[in-house]
Order: structure tokens, then sequence, then C-alpha cells
């Protein structure tokens, strides 16, 4: 069998997978395809592994702590299941710099180390969410640093920060095993990586939206609770959670594209 179309027919096991372990709904389960042969054609091999690590530490974390941030579900927008959109927010950029390798080798191995920024900024951003929450201590608003409840946009914690880089740490590492780069590689990737999260915290804070519930008085990303219309009281319409993903991984990879000719990685 040809060495493509084994990994694409692996591209379509592995979306089911996630689809059958409710980690995708049957549209993220398709846009999963999508990134994933977007990244395959890019990036080979090695590229699908580094997609792959992310997709299965972030699917592991948002499971093993689903029961202990339920009190936080009310606020989130959509479920732990992702979506196409949500797919494409923490996998698009990724998938953009990867394309981009097809149509200009001539800047391969700037391209490939923002391949590996992008998506070590969504997993420093999807383990901050999920384990952030988890902190016993309320988090404080990152522009006032006041105490607020967990799950709220903008908010960082400890404990979510720590996992933050955590996350972006472990893509940066497996980077570094795949493409046998140096160490200086991991501290790059595990640091812009990072700042893309910061980038998510700030956005968060200030442009994402937020709503509140005319009848209970949460706050959420909803823009329906207790079965009526929220009222908007916070930021941009269009800046929803996936929206701000979009924009902080891309703030992640900017970032290092302007440090990228000042460091020797």
């Amino acid at each position: 069998m040809n060495e493509h179309l084994l990994f694409f027919l692996l591209i379509i096991v592995a979306s089911y997978a996630g689809y059958k372990v409710k980690a995708l709904t049957k549209s993220g389960a398709f846009g999963a395809f999508l990134i994933g042969s977007s990244i395959y054609a890019g990036t080979g091999v090695k590229g699908l592994a580094l997609l792959g690590v992310f997709f299965i530490t972030s699917s592991c974390v948002s499971f093993l702590f689903q029961k202990r941030k339920e009190h936080v579900e009310e606020k989130l927008e959509k479920s732990s299941s992702r979506d196409i959109i949500q797919v494409f927010a923490n996998g698009g950029v990724p998938a953009l710099f990867s394309l981009f390798l097809l149509f200009d080798p001539t800047h391969k191995e700037m391209l490939t180390f923002l391949f590996a920024v992008s998506i070590a900024a969504a997993n420093s951003d999807t383990w901050a969410s999920e384990i952030g929450t988890l902190s016993k201590r309320k988090p404080r608003y990152i522009l006032t640093l006041r105490k607020v409840e967990a799950g709220t946009s903008g908010a960082i914690s400890l404990l979510g920060t720590f996992a933050a880089f955590s996350g972006a740490l472990l893509i940066g590492l497996f980077f570094t095993i795949f493409w046998e780069e140096k160490l200086i590689a991991l501290l790059f990737i595990a640091i812009f990586g990072f700042l893309g999260n910061i980038a998510d915290t700030v956005l968060g804070a200030t442009i994402q939206v937020e709503y509140k519930c005319a009848n209970c008085g949460i706050h959420t990303e909803k823009t329906e609770h207790c079965y009526m219309k929220t009222k908007k009281i916070k930021g941009i319409t269009f800046f929803n959670n996936d929206t701000v993903n979009v924009a902080a991984v891309f703030i992640g990879a900017f970032l290092a594209f302007l440090a990228f000719s000042y460091i020797q990685v």
C-alpha cells in the first residue's frame, strides 16, 4: 500500500476514534481529518505525530478532570466535545503554517518552528483552561488582579499558569525529539507557546464577549441561559472563545516570527 494513502487512512481512523470517545463531535471529526491531512501534507509524519501529542494529551486532560470542573460548565459556551469550529480554532494556524511549507521550502526551518509554536500555544491554552479551573483558590483577573469566579475569561491562577507552561513545554520537548533539535529549540517553543496563552488571557479580559443571564445573574459565554436570551455586558460580539483562540495562537506564532531572526535556535 502507498505510504501516503496509509497515513491518510490513519488520520481517518484517528478522527473517527476521537468521535467515538466523544472527544469530537461529527463535525469535529471531519475538521480533525482536514487539519490532520493538511499537516501531514506539509510536515509529514513528524508534524502529524506532534499534532497527535497535542490532541491526545489535551483530550486526556479534558476528560480526566471533567467531573471536577462541572461547576464552571455553565459559564462555557461549548462542551468538552470539540466541534469543527473548535478544531479549526486550535489547529487552523498550525495547518496553515504546514501548508506554507509546501509552497515556500526556502523558509523551511522558520516555518517549521512557527508550526510547532502554534501547536504549543494551543496546547498551553487548553491545559490552562482545563487544569486552572481546578485551583482551590479563586483566580485573579489579569487586568486588576481582583479575585473572580473560576472559569471567568481573563482570569489567571498559579495552577493554571503552571499548567499552561507545562503544556507548551511538552510540545517543545516532543518537537526536539522528533526533529532532533537542540535544547534551545525546546525553550524557544515553550516560551512563545506560553506567550500565546498569555495573549489569550489578555484578549479574554478585554475584547472577548461576555453575557449575563437576566434570570439567575450568572456571567457566561452563552447567548442563551435559563431558556432565555442573555444580555451582552462586555466585549465584541465577533470575539467569542473560538475567535480569541485563533488570535492567541497566531499572536504566539507572530512573536516567535519576530524573535526568530535574533535568536539562534
